[in-house]
């Protein structure tokens, strides 16, 4: 009799030990916290930001002389002293492309701006991702870019990749239909939210989920 009561608890320890450990080491994000902008003058052209550590661009003086507002090439920084987020650009050589990534060059990743909202996402793994949000007029899109475990910055997920795949929509030109919202994370999800600018039925979420095995995000469609 004892000894059966105890097997059981043995039992019930085993499958609780099963559901509980897994959960425990999986990856944890916090929440997205917006720490700068950055696009490029519609007066003049050139590089601007705001919010940012540093920046130590030249002044964009090609179109106007005495311009004190815009940059045209150097490097700005975002974060904190602990956590930096580095931005290359050169207007005169690459235009509205910027490099954004480490304190190396080459470890970067490369795509044009406009109007850019970032955000930063840590997690309990030391992977942090950074959410750039592209939001002109009524298009809302998603680069989020982050490192790995080594270091290195990839760019973990493009919404206009997300459109082009599930709705069969090429919007790398702009003027999508498709709306993005600001990412949540719960766990070792980030969830973006979408919406259809005309169809107030066209509604849903994308929900990513860390694979740890992979070390990359698996991506779930939910419609509302």
């Amino acid at each position: 009799m004892v000894l059966n009561f105890f097997a059981r608890i043995l039992s019930i320890a085993l499958i609780l030990m099963c559901v509980i450990v897994p959960n425990a080491l999986a990856m944890t994000f916090s929440q997205p916290v917006e720490i700068g902008w950055m696009g490029m003058s519609p007066k003049g052209g050139g590089f601007t930001c705001k919010n940012e550590l540093s920046n130590n661009g030249d002044y964009y003086t090609v179109y106007i002389k005495n311009n004190r507002y815009s940059f045209g090439k150097g490097i700005a920084q975002f974060g904190n002293k602990k956590n930096i987020l580095y931005v290359y650009y050169n207007v005169y050589k690459n235009g509205g492309k910027v490099k954004i990534g480490g304190k190396n060059v080459t470890n970067t990743v490369e795509f044009p701006i406009i109007n850019e909202w970032i955000y930063e996402i840590n997690s309990d793994t030391g992977i942090i991702l950074y959410p750039i949000r592209n939001w002109y007029g009524p298009d809302s899109e998603w680069r989020i870019v982050g490192t790995r475990k080594d270091g290195n910055f990839v760019l973990y997920i493009n919404t206009m990749d997300i459109t082009r795949r599930y709705f069969g929509l090429d919007v790398r030109n702009g003027g999508s239909p498709i709306q993005y919202d600001i990412p949540s994370c719960y766990g070792d999800t980030v969830i973006i939210k979408y919406k259809h600018a005309a169809k107030r039925d066209f509604i849903g979420e994308f929900r990513f989920k860390w694979d740890d095995k992979a070390q990359w995000f698996g991506i779930e469609q939910v419609v509302y």
